[in-house]
């Protein structure tokens, strides 16, 4: 009855491997590099899996004997639709029985190609032999922490219009999603949009950081050029993160959290409370029960 954790080593795979493992979920982890081995091992992993999603050899590996595949991709990543392609014909040829897909929030957004490309992968899902599901979460509050973390001083440097609303969920609250999907046969064939509980702008969620933080800072509205991003970005990612921006400072990313609070029996995290959690350590975490 093992569950196969892929993208292991990022944010979401590490949550999901970590919740799962408390919840009793027998997990494997398909990790990218063999250094990233013993932390996925610490976060409850029983078996791990070395490779990437170009790699038959180590696919096939990964989902030997495995019932069921939690499956995500890195950001910005061209080759996603190829990578969940080669998952899917991985998992149908080891017999696996359940794949859950994690896409994004309004994943149809031809502004976005990022996100065309997760709506191209949600047709290869769905056109599998397999029992599927599909989770469509909006942005983690946690991404709003690192707006601030990489941020001057004093500032809380957005690369977007700093009004536009948006309903961020905690990453916990997805990976609890997650095992509330696998956990139950009758969510084979569901899209779930995974939404947070409260819908607030960027200066709203600043203020809320601000006060529970006790500190002030003031939200600046920046070119995205001019944030640090990662050093591995080329040129195409830089233009399609700030496609983003403009997408989200037109529009925001909303959604409902109806289906959040029914897959998790009770209210969505809220942010001060994720705040409270990631920035001071205070015991106000996600609830399991």
């Amino acid at each position: 009855m093992t569950t196969l954790v892929c993208g292991v080593g990022g944010i979401t795979g590490d949550t999901v491997v970590a919740f799962l493992a408390e919840q009793g979920f027998p997990v494997r982890a398909l990790v990218h590099r063999e250094a990233r081995r013993e932390a996925a091992v610490a976060r409850g992993a029983e078996s791990v899996v070395v490779g990437d999603y170009d790699d038959a050899e180590a696919l096939t590996a990964a989902m030997s004997g495995v019932r069921e595949v939690f499956f995500v991709a890195p950001s910005y990543q061209e080759a996603e639709p190829r990578w969940v392609s080669a998952a899917l014909a991985a998992a149908e040829a080891a017999g696996v029985d359940r794949f859950v897909y994690q896409s994004v929030l309004h994943s149809f957004t031809p502004s976005m190609p990022h996100h065309l490309r997760k709506a191209q992968s949600e047709v290869a899902v769905r056109a599998s032999r397999l029992a599927w599901s599909i989770l469509q979460p909006a942005m983690y509050a946690q991404t709003v922490l690192r707006v601030r973390q990489r941020s001057a001083e004093g500032l809380i440097s957005v690369p977007y219009d700093p009004d536009a609303r948006f309903a961020v969920v905690d990453v916990r609250d997805v990976a609890a999603c997650v095992g509330a999907v696998l956990a139950d046969d009758r969510h084979v064939f569901g899209g779930y949009e995974i939404v947070g509980t409260e819908v607030q702008s960027l200066r709203e969620l600043a203020q809320t950081m601000n006060r529970v933080l006790g500190e002030e800072r003031d939200v600046v509205h920046v070119d995205p050029g001019s944030l640090p991003l990662p050093p591995t970005w080329g040129p195409r990612q830089r233009e399609e993160y700030a496609l983003m921006c403009r997408e989200y400072g037109a529009h925001g990313l909303l959604g409902s959290n109806s289906t959040t609070a029914a897959l998790l029996g009770r209210a969505p995290t809220s942010f001060a409370e994720v705040v409270a959690r990631e920035m001071l350590g205070a015991g106000a975490g996600t609830r399991t029960d």
